[in-house]
Order: structure tokens, then C-alpha cells, then sequence
């Protein structure tokens, strides 16, 4: 009986340990994971408020001024009970022709840097 107690309160004792490695490894994932994304944003170029706001105002422009056209989108109609036509389904097929318009867009706000430029 001696025995059985002792491998129960050892096997408990290793649950402990596990629990708390567990939570160890996990608080240093948060902390690594934090820790590369402050190393990632150190890389990234640097905006003003103002560019912020122009690019932000160049992509609500295009998409507002965007012309969505019917046969951009595939839909599905059914027929409601009570003989009404109901939108079941509406997908819009040209995001890679939107994505390219706003892409523009931002992309004339900016010149191009080449790697035989100066910039300092």
C-alpha cells in the first residue's frame, strides 16, 4: 500500500512539473513572439501622420471612384416560398484588378528608391 501512495504522489508531483513547464513554455513563446515582432516593426520604414493619411485617402478614392460592374460578381438568386427572388450568394471575381487599381494609387505617392541612389 506503502508503494502505491508514493508512485501517486510522484506521478502528481511530475503533473505539477509538466504544468509548470508547460506554462514556462508558453510565457517564453508570448515573450519570443513580442520580441520578434518589435524587431520586425524596427525594420519596417517609418510614416508620418500626413503620409499615413494620404495613403489612406488615395485607397478610400480609388475604391470609391472603382466602377463595380455587374459581371464582376457571380451571384446566386433562388426562389423564396413565396415566389420572390432572394440573393442566396454574391462573390466579387476582380480582386486582382482592384488590388492592382489601389497598388497604383499608393504607389504614386511614393518615388522609387534603386540601390544606386544616395539616401540619406
Amino acid at each position: 500500500m506503502v508503494e502505491k501512495e508514493r508512485l501517486e504522489e510522484r506521478i502528481q508531483e511530475i503533473r505539477v512539473k509538466l504544468l509548470e513547464t508547460q506554462k514556462d513554455s508558453s510565457d517564453l513563446m508570448g515573450d519570443l513572439k513580442e520580441l520578434e515582432t518589435k524587431l520586425d516593426d524596427l525594420t519596417k520604414p517609418r510614416l508620418t501622420p500626413d503620409q499615413i493619411d494620404e495613403i489612406t485617402d488615395a485607397i478610400i478614392r480609388r475604391v470609391e471612384d472603382y466602377s463595380f460592374d455587374v459581371g464582376q460578381f457571380e451571384f446566386e438568386l433562388d426562389m423564396d416560398y413565396d415566389n420572390t427572388v432572394q440573393l442566396c450568394s454574391l462573390e466579387f471575381q476582380s480582386h486582382q484588378e482592384l488590388s492592382e487599381v489601389i497598388a497604383e494609387s499608393v504607389l504614386d505617392l511614393f518615388g522609387e528608391a534603386h540601390p544606386d541612389d544616395d539616401i540619406s
